[in-house]
């Protein structure tokens, strides 16, 4: 990976780190402590702020911390005309959280970049 990125590093990578979601803070707007937070209004703002603005969701059908009902349901809520949510692909893989850790999912999600890069 150092040789493909062009970065020397030597530090550990962790995949999950507990002290830095112990220190996390989730508040969000209104959501406070421990509750859900939401970034839909700070999507719906940007698509209408920024008229050249392209959104990739990227969805594994088993993930359980972000599922992808969730999203769908959060996009089909977002407080914009339809031609700007036109602007908002969403892609789902036969994986949980991170697709790209599954060959064939890592090759769809690749085609589905692509092509939304091209688009």
């Amino acid at each position: 990976m150092s040789e493909e990125l062009g970065i020397e590093s030597n530090d550990r990578y962790d995949l999950l780190s507990m002290d830095t979601h112990k220190a996390w803070n989730w508040n969000r707007g209104e959501n406070k402590g421990n509750s859900y937070a939401s970034t839909s209004p700070d999507l719906a703002r940007a698509l209408r702020r920024n008229p050249h603005l392209r959104v990739f969701v990227a969805s594994g059908y088993y993930d359980l911390g972000t599922p992808y009902s969730a999203t769908d349901w959060s996009l089909s809520q977002l407080d914009v005309p339809p031609d700007l949510l036109s602007r908002v692909v969403h892609r789902y893989y036969d994986a949980g959280h991170m697709m790209y850790t599954r060959e064939p999912d890592l090759k769809k999600l690749k085609q589905d970049v692509n092509a939304w890069l091209a688009g």
